[in-house]
C-alpha cells in the first residue's frame, strides 16, 4: 500500500493504521513540497519515462484533479509546476525522460513565458 503526501497531508499514524487493518507494508512517497511528491510519484509509477506526461499547476489543483483521468487512461505521469517557473524536481524529470508534454489549463495556469522555457528544454 502507498501513502502520498507528507505528514503534514496525512499524519505518520495513518501508515500504523493502514498497516494493522490490511496487513500490507506501507510505503509513503513524499517530497518536501508538492512538486516533489509528484515527482517521486511519477519516478516510482514510470521508472523507465512515459512518452508523454501532463503538466499542471500546483497552485491550485482544478487541472490536476480534471488530468487525472486522461493520464491514467493514457498511462503518463502527472507532474506540477508553478505558474510561471519550473520547480526544480519536475525539471529535472522532464530533463531525463524528454517526454512529450501535454499542459493542463489555459495562460492563467501556466504562464506563456514558462510554456516558452517548457519548448526550450523540450527540443534539447
Amino acid at each position: 500500500m502507498t501513502v502520498l503526501g507528507g505528514t503534514s497531508a496525512l499524519p505518520a499514524s495513518l501508515d500504523d493504521e493502514i498497516a494493522e487493518a490490511t496487513g500490507a507494508e506501507v510505503i509513503r512517497l513524499a517530497g518536501d513540497t508538492r512538486f516533489e511528491t509528484a515527482t517521486l510519484v511519477a519516478r516510482a509509477a514510470f521508472p523507465d519515462g512515459s512518452p508523454t506526461a501532463m503538466l499542471a499547476t500546483g497552485g491550485s489543483f482544478a487541472d490536476a484533479l480534471a488530468g487525472v483521468p486522461v493520464a491514467a487512461l493514457s498511462g503518463s505521469p502527472l507532474l506540477l509546476t508553478e505558474h510561471d517557473a519550473l520547480p526544480a524536481s519536475t525539471e529535472a524529470y522532464l530533463r531525463e525522460h524528454m517526454p512529450q508534454v501535454l499542459l493542463l489549463g489555459g495562460d492563467s495556469a501556466i504562464s506563456t513565458s514558462l510554456q516558452e522555457v517548457l519548448a526550450e528544454l523540450l527540443a534539447g
